[in-house]
């Protein structure tokens, strides 16, 4: 993935995380089909920042990728969604 495509997924990860706070705190704001649309945005956004994480952890060397490994389980982060994104040998 280039910088360019991880940017602009960080980009909309931001706009679909502002605009499921704005539904969450007025819930009368959106219809039903503008929901369905930003639950859509953010399940895609969500797979293109999961993809890139895998892609960089992938690139790293095998005594950098130990180091990440111990660095995320010591995070607040449940080891639950380090599984589920680098899988179950995490």
């Amino acid at each position: 993935m280039s910088e360019e495509d991880l940017r602009r997924a960080q980009i909309e990860q931001e706009a679909v995380e502002f605009s499921e706070r704005l539904a969450i705190e007025n819930p009368g704001m959106y219809e039903i089909e503008e929901m369905k649309e930003l639950i859509e945005r953010h399940d895609k956004v969500e797979e293109i920042t999961d993809k890139a994480i895998r892609e960089d952890f992938a690139s790293m060397p095998p005594a950098m990728q130990e180091q990440m490994k111990e660095m995320l389980k010591a995070s607040d982060v449940s080891v639950e969604v380090w599984k589920e994104i680098f899988g179950e040998d995490f």
